[in-house]
């Protein structure tokens, strides 16, 4: 598999949201339906990473899942559950990092990665488990999201009871801190904005919205 591939798919598929709109992706402030703001495996309690977290992210909200629990075919049926005939899911990636004997000197080792994929479900489309409560993630370093936030240089706005990224405009907007259930659905929403903001800056067609 070609993780290019992976980000290509990622990124049309982020590109074409824009192209739409931009409409808001979820809503984690006060009233919102969803918690648990970043994908995890249901099983393990771990977050999933890198390339998976947009997947993931879009995946739940293109197809309307109500939580960003994650599991494989195999450990639904491990647990007793079953993926409901007919449910299609959602191609993730993970990257192992080998060492392999150099062709010239059998002595000497070089580093490959190898890229591996796997097919997850969501738990909305599982009969038969019921969901753990999410662990508690381990909190970021102090001042990290904000720090990040203000290295892309984008222009992030608050008011309103939205949160989307305007690309008519070229600026964020997000509701108020305060008005978010927790500092870390606030976090994970705005850096979800910024993914939004990131491919608008990379469209071939980022000229016509300017």
């Amino acid at each position: 598999m070609n993780i290019a591939a992976v980000y290509e798919a990622v990124t049309r598929s982020i590109i074409a949201e824009l192209e739409q709109g931009a409409a808001p992706w979820v809503k984690p402030w006060k009233g919102g339906a969803r918690a648990g703001i970043m994908p995890a495996n249901a099983i393990t309690g771990r977050c999933y990473s890198g390339i998976n977290i947009p997947i993931l992210w879009h995946a739940a909200d293109a197809r309307g899942f109500p939580t960003h629990a994650w599991l494989t075919f195999k450990q639904a049926l491990e647990k007793g559950a079953c993926v409901r005939k007919g449910e299609k899911g959602t191609q993730v990636v993970f990257t192992k990092r080998l060492s392999v004997k150099k062709d010239d000197d059998a002595d000497e080792e070089r580093q490959i990665s190898m890229l591996r994929a796997f097919t997850v479900f969501n738990v909305a489309q599982v009969d038969g488990f019921d969901a753990p409560d999410s662990p508690a993630a381990p909190a970021p370093p102090a001042g990290a999201p904000d720090a990040f936030a203000t290295a892309t240089g984008a222009d992030i706005r608050h008011g309103g009871d939205k949160a989307c990224f305007v690309p008519s405009m070229d600026f964020i907007v997000l509701p108020e801190p305060e008005s978010f259930e927790s500092m870390e659905h606030y976090h994970a929403t705005k850096l979800h904005e910024l993914v939004h903001y990131a491919a608008f800056m990379i469209m071939p067609r980022r000229q016509e919205f300017a």
